[in-house]
């Protein structure tokens, strides 16, 4: 974005990462995945007058960075939730699947699929697993 001279990013990259080699990363990050629109109804939905003069392109480029950080971060498990099919903050079955999906994570349940053809399928929940909602997920199996 050119925002700053090369010699000020590389002075802040290497601050930044003297710090994080002292922070040891988090048990679990969970990430939002969310479109522009989706981010833009959500802004509109908050009515924060500060948040209202956000420019697209710009909600457009920060939503971009976000995508390639989320995808080159190793340091650790993570969740991605795709928001624009969870409402969890209308729907309380969308939530309490999420938090079905952070328990698995952290304590090392199974996760069950449920096919068109009512078979099943489980698994241990994978490390950096990508987590959808749809029609054929079922409830997390404890066994």
């Amino acid at each position: 974005m050119n925002l700053m001279s090369t010699r000020d990013f590389d002075n802040y990259r290497s601050l930044f990462e003297l710090m994080v080699s002292f922070i040891k990363p988090p048990e679990l990050l969970i990430y939002l995945r969310a479109s522009v629109p989706t981010l833009v109804n959500q802004i509109q939905k908050r009515g924060r007058d500060y948040e209202e003069s956000i420019r697209l392109d710009y909600l457009k480029s920060l939503n971009d960075r976000y995508e390639q950080w989320i995808e080159g971060y190793h340091d650790g498990p993570k969740l991605i939730f795709n928001v624009d099919q969870l409402d969890f903050a209308e729907k309380p079955e969308a939530l309490g699947f999420i938090i079905d999906q952070i328990i698995a994570e952290l304590h090392g349940l199974l996760e069950c699929f449920k096919f068109l053809d009512n078979s099943a399928y489980c698994s241990e929940v994978a490390f950096s697993k990508q987590v959808y909602m749809d029609h054929q997920r079922v409830k997390i199996v404890i066994i």
